[in-house]
């Protein structure tokens, strides 16, 4: 019992206490991002996206408990970290440093990209762990509680939102299926088992991968046989 515990007894067990009202949390985990990991040109939007995420984050993490069917079990605090670490990839050019200082035309871009990249974030993350149905599902639900919130951006309305990749450069949703490259590789029978076909599927996961492990990100792939993943990941690798 921790409250009968000397501090010798807790460091040689290896305790470590976390007060849950002050520590743990949902709303805990968006207060430290905000605060320690957001470059300081977010400061007009810290406000907006605590409130934002806050009831955002706890009805997503409902709703996947309760509606979607995981090829992997996941928690939320891995969803949540899994969203912050996809949008801290797109960060890097309004991050000032001692040769650098984002122009100012980069810090108005950012006004009118940052909430696009969040809803691509949380797509990616909260939204990445269910089958084909509970994509469906959660896309159907992310979008009404994106209304509910007040968030008026303008959102792909064909297909899913895991069908799209928002550019931010351009400002805009661009379909996985648009971005693919021709497929012009010869096929032989010997070769036939290396060769990879660009569908969406294969760029959108490609990207993504690509997009982590250039920051150092950790990646999991999961998902029903054949659909590529030992080829991908080898391909990067």
């Amino acid at each position: 019992d921790l409250a009968v515990a000397s501090p010798a007894t807790v460091s040689r067990a290896g305790m470590i206490y976390l007060e849950p009202l002050s520590v743990i949390g949902v709303d805990n985990f968006i207060k430290s991002w905000l605060q320690y990991r957001l470059p300081p040109c977010f400061g007009p939007y810290k406000d907006e996206l605590e409130k934002l995420l806050s009831g955002l984050f706890n009805s997503l993490i409902f709703f996947i408990s309760h509606n979607v069917v995981e090829y992997q079990s996941s928690v939320w605090p891995n969803l949540i970290t899994s969203c912050f670490n996809i949008f801290q990839c797109y960060l890097d050019p309004y991050v000032p440093t001692k040769t650098y200082e984002p122009a100012q035309e980069q810090l108005d871009q950012l006004a009118e990209t940052y909430m696009h990249l969040i809803v691509f974030s949380i797509t990616w993350s909260f939204g990445a762990t269910g089958d084909h149905a509970s994509r469906k599902k959660f896309d159907k639900f992310f979008r009404e509680e994106l209304k509910r919130a007040g968030v008026t951006i303008n959102l792909p309305d064909m297909g899913l939102l895991h069908d799209y990749e928002y550019i931010a450069d351009e400002k805009r949703w661009v379909s996985w299926q648009e971005r693919a490259p021709v497929f012009n590789q010869t096929v032989t029978f010997s070769s036939f088992s290396d060769v990879i076909v660009p569908t969406p599927d294969v760029v959108r996961y490609k990207y993504l991968n690509k997009l982590l492990l250039s920051k150092c990100y950790h990646a999991l792939n999961v998902g029903p046989t054949g659909t590529g993943k030992t080829i991908v990941v080898n391909e990067l690798l």
